[in-house]
């Protein structure tokens, strides 16, 4: 889970809280010297050519840094925007999850939230609140020309932390929601087509998932803000842990750490930093799919391109292609509310594979009852 300032310094004699908190201290400059030092020890670099079959949105030579233990980091794999007025693909996706993807929140007559049902809806952290408007962006339209960023940090946009996609995530339980009742037919709902097949590029380009397709079928995207973090945790709730986990930044640069398995093994003593910046890419493969990970803080004024003066980034569809009303379309209450956004927060869009080839989602319900008997 996300963290406010503090929550996570309480160090005690653990090597993971020790080095989070060292790590925090550090500023922009700082941080970005030692991911740099780690990864001229740890990484070995090379580039991929951009596959036939790839998105367009994607460079012609792709650099890829390969830490060890199957972890991989593409450093801003995007082509710029063929225009100055107009918005990269991350830039683009971030605006979906922050216009689309929330959804419209519950009717204000469904009642409370009940985590062993309602599996089929995309959720926010803001789900459980009562006076939470139906389009979180729309509600903080007033917000656009606000001087002040305390106050544009108390509309409810702001306020977002997490949205699921797909099969949803229970973050009480620590466990994938599935319906209890016995229904052979159930599926959850897809992920945007948009991220599944992104995602299977970004796999296909680390070499380490060739000859097989990526099928993402679960995506939580967190939303961070200057003072947020996120504690060292394992992401280790999904069934299949042999396939990769995909992991976009977008807007403000992260102070990442990767550890270790456990909490004392030589890898967590010394955690390895990489910096990640708007656009980069993090896949987690092999055994660093199981390794313990850490966002010990979030750099302000560092959204660089995402947030740029004239970015036309969340144009509606019927506009968006239209050279001619790029610009005037750059200065609409919905471009400027999205850049400022940007200016004030980090997108990370992750996305998962749940499941093997060939598998029902009745595995995942079997799986997840199991899990569910364990932890009683």
């Amino acid at each position: 889970m996300m963290e406010e300032a503090g929550q996570c310094n309480d160090a005690g004699g653990d090597p993971l809280k020790l080095a989070f908190k060292r790590y925090r201290a550090m500023n922009y400059a700082q941080f970005r010297d030692c991911a740099e030092r780690a990864a001229a020890i740890k990484a070995v670099r090379f580039q991929v050519p951009r596959p036939q079959s790839s998105d367009a949105s994607l460079k012609e030579f792709i650099e890829v840094l390969q830490y060890p233990n199957g972890f991989y980091c593409l450093p801003n794999p995007f082509l710029p925007p063929a225009r100055s007025d107009a918005a990269d693909l991350p830039t683009r996706l971030a605006a979906d999850a922050v216009r689309r993807w929330p959804g419209r929140g519950r009717p204000a007559d469904a009642g409370a939230i009940d985590d062993d049902l309602d599996c089929e809806r995309r959720r926010t952290n803001l789900d459980i609140e009562p006076d939470r408007p139906a389009l979180l962006f729309d509600d903080a339209i007033k917000f656009v020309d606000e001087p002040d960023d305390r106050l544009f940090a108390s509309s409810w946009l702001y306020k977002l932390r997490w949205t699921t996609l797909g099969a949803q995530y229970n973050w009480t339980a620590r466990r994938y929601r599935v319906p209890q009742a016995d229904d052979a037919g159930w599926e959850p709902p897809q992920i945007p087509g948009c991220l599944a097949d992104l995602a299977a590029q970004l796999c296909d380009l680390t070499g380490a998932w060739t000859g097989r397709r990526y099928a993402a079928q679960a995506g939580i995207v967190n939303y961070y803000h200057p003072g947020h973090s996120m504690c060292f945790h394992l992401d280790t709730a999904e069934p299949y842990m042999a396939a990769p986990l995909v992991s976009l930044s977008v807007g403000l640069s992260a102070a990442y750490l990767l550890a270790g398995p456990d909490r004392l093994c030589p890898e967590s003593l010394a955690p390895i930093p990489v910096l990640l910046g708007h656009g980069d890419v993090i896949v987690m493969t092999g055994q660093s799919r199981q390794f313990y990970h850490s966002v010990a803080r979030v750099f302000p004024g560092t959204s660089g391109r995402a947030a740029g003066p004239d970015c036309c980034c969340c144009c509606d569809e019927d506009r968006s292609g239209a050279e001619s009303g790029a610009a005037a379309c750059s200065q609409t209450e919905q471009c400027r509310l999205m850049r400022r956004y940007l200016r004030l927060t980090r997108v990370n869009i992750n996305v998962r594979q749940l499941l093997q080839p060939g598998q029902g989602w009745q595995c995942l319900r079997d799986w997840t009852a199991g899990e569910a008997e364990k932890a009683e």
